[in-house]
């Protein structure tokens, strides 16, 4: 009787064990899922076991996990957390391949301020997934039915354990509130840059691709987040900023308000044209015709009424409005996060730009773009930040071309010259062109490409081009239109930045090179783009070279050509050449640029023997003029 009852209880324990083993084997599987999220996510853009240490990963990982967390104790049942977390991976991930395939960085949490922007324009790409794309997706598919299978009856044993209602709902509060604070810890942890060095993670902002393979998306949208609000400068002063200013400031320059002399001043015509370069620069192409032959045949010339040169720009392939800032307001991008935008992040309160110091200088100021007002926050910015007097948006465009989808150049320059007769008083245009913005993978009716490259058969590289020799030819008609008025005018033409990889590729294909392998000087190509300033008058050329500033051109290795510089400084350079008055700040750039003729957020370029304090003042200045100056 003894023996049996022995033998009884030692079944009743294998039992026991039998489902505490499953039990244990389903906690296993709910902690192998984020994980598993983690390497999927991760496999959209690139190989993590290849990119990666095994610190990062392990940080990513140790999130993923306190995600999973956090939605357990939201839900309380393990199918529904791992559901949220799979999907979620999945539909960040997904997103992310297809940003980095339009604009070729990551997702950053500013991105949420572009969404608008972002869908205005999304139907003209291709969002045919890859090969590597659909593989990935079903591999989240997988995870998603064996987790099924595996949780489908497991949750929090809340009941079980909590009596009443009460005491079910306060327990679920503190736990959720011990995952959300366990995650905002981490992220606390994890952001510091004195850290990153232990941590094992990549900690260069500025270049955004290279940090999210490294760290991992996860890891580096978290660290990130300290950037949505600009960094105050070490030793910042606004008084001490300010009395810097008025050092430069001329009364007699600055503050011309007599209509009279006002009208001694040239109308000004910018046009910031969509996605504009010179691909050339990146390799020799052979063509069945030249591409830009009008502005070619501007830079080879000696004419008075000529500057050209090239400007090194922020962005590639995208973030148009990062340009048109910097040209505005004489800011760089060298100073804020790497992917933010200042229109949609940082500009809240009126501040002192291009546009209101030529009001000062009695000029009508018009802003215009053949597009929609929502894009880039730019209603708000043109109207009630920047003080344009009038802005014009694709509603206000009438008798408009169309080439493919956008309002061709030409429709453009047709109401720039419009504008121009309607007013006596010097007029400041400013024009952000759409013609050439991305994708170019569309065909379409109304656009039949005719410039081929010899050697290359990318029907997207020959659209491009002969979208430039379009941009070309209406800006000859432009200039061959004003050349007859009697009003001196000037006219700056120049691109916002080079189009995405899918152009580059196929230029660089040619020579045996690849996006992927290219050089530290290669890579800089990619960030520069042509400009050219025409007048019907004489211009003063000396003032618009970098060269008169007292650098040695023979030391400009940096530089293309002695007119190189960054958008930051082009604002100045214009009125110099124009012979227009500079405002305070453009002279404090003036010997900003003395020492660094380019401080993009791409790159900076410093003469020898440069002055280190000069760029940290104008970081300070920089701060400044974007958050504390008064317009």
């Amino acid at each position: 009787m003894g023996s049996r009852l022995v033998r009884t209880e030692k079944q009743h324990d294998r039992k026991k064990i039998k489902v505490n083993w499953k039990r244990w084997g389903q906690i296993l599987f709910t902690l192998l899922l984020p994980m598993a999220d983690f390497y999927l996510l991760e496999a959209y853009t690139h190989n993590p076991f290849t990119t990666m240490g095994w610190k990062p990963q392990l940080w990513n990982i140790l999130f993923f996990e306190g995600f999973l967390l956090f939605w357990l104790f939201v839900t309380t049942r393990v199918w529904t957390a791992l559901t949220v977390t799979t999907v979620l991976s999945m539909v960040v991930g997904l997103g992310n391949c297809y940003v980095m395939r339009f604009r070729e960085n990551p997702i950053v949490p500013w991105d949420i301020f572009s969404i608008k922007t972002a869908a205005s324009v999304a139907d003209n790409y291709s969002f045919v997934p890859s090969a590597r794309m659909v593989w990935v997706t079903i591999g989240f598919l997988i995870l998603l039915i064996l987790g099924r299978a595996a949780t489908a009856h497991l949750c929090l044993p809340w009941k079980e354990l909590c009596k009443t209602r009460a005491s079910r709902i306060g327990v679920q509060a503190g736990t959720i509130f011990l995952a959300a604070a366990i995650l905002a810890g981490f992220t606390a942890w994890i952001q510091p840059e004195k850290n990153h060095y232990r941590q094992g993670l990549y900690d260069k902002l500025f270049t955004p691709i290279a940090m999210m393979e490294k760290d991992g998306f996860a890891v580096t949208f978290l660290i990130d987040l300290q950037y949505l609000l600009v960094e105050k400068p070490a030793g910042y002063s606004a008084a001490e900023e300010q009395a810097i200013l008025e050092a430069y400031a001329d009364t007699e320059t600055t503050q011309v308000s007599d209509t009279t002399a006002s009208q001694e001043y040239p109308d000004i015509v910018v046009i910031m044209d969509e996605a504009f370069s010179d691909m050339g620069i990146l390799g020799e192409l052979h063509c069945n015709e030249d591409y830009m032959p009008y502005i070619h045949s501007l830079q080879q010339t000696d004419a008075a009424n000529v500057v050209t040169g090239y400007l090194n720009v922020s962005v590639l392939g995208g973030n148009t409005a990062n340009t048109e800032y910097e040209f505005l307001t004489g800011n760089s991008m060298a100073f804020l996060p790497a992917g933010s935008v200042p229109y949609q992040q940082y500009m809240r309160n009126a501040l002192p730009t291009l546009v209101s110091h030529l009001e000062k200088l009695g000029y009508t100021t018009t802003a215009m773009h053949p597009y929609y007002a929502s894009g880039w926050n730019r209603e708000k910015v043109y109207g009630d930040l920047m003080g344009f007097d009038a802005s014009y948006f694709l509603p206000d465009f009438y008798n408009i071309r169309y080439i493919r989808k956008y309002t061709s150049d030409a429709t453009c320059f047709n109401k720039v010259t419009d504008i121009l007769d309607d007013d006596t008083q010097p007029q400041f245009i400013f024009n952000v062109t759409m013609q050439n913005h991305g994708s170019y993978s569309k065909d379409y009716d109304n656009f039949i490409p005719d410039v081929t490259v010899e050697g290359s058969d990318s029907a997207i590289l020959s659209k491009y081009l002969s979208l430039v020799k379009k941009t070309d030819a209406a800006f000859e008609q432009l200039t061959q239109q004003l050349q007859e008025r009697e009003r001196p005018v000037i006219v700056l033409l120049f691109g916002d930045h080079q189009p995405n990889s899918t152009v580059a590729n196929p230029v660089l294909a040619l020579s045996g090179r690849r996006v992927s392998v290219l050089s530290e000087e290669e890579e800089n190509l990619q960030y520069m783009v042509p400009y050219v300033m025409w007048a019907n008058f004489d211009l003063d050329k000396t003032a618009a070279s970098f060269a008169s500033n007292g650098a040695k051109s023979e030391e400009n290795s940096g530089l293309l050509t002695d007119n190189d510089m960054s958008v930051n400084y082009l604002s100045g350079k214009l009125l110099q050449a124009a012979d227009v008055p500079l405002s305070d700040y453009q002279k404090f750039l003036q010997d900003v640029q003395a020492q660094y003729p380019v401080i993009s957020g791409w790159r900076t370029y410093a003469v020898p023997d440069a002055d280190a304090t000069m760029l940290e003042s104008y970081r300070k200045m920089a701060y400044y003029r974007l958050l504390d100056a008064e317009k």
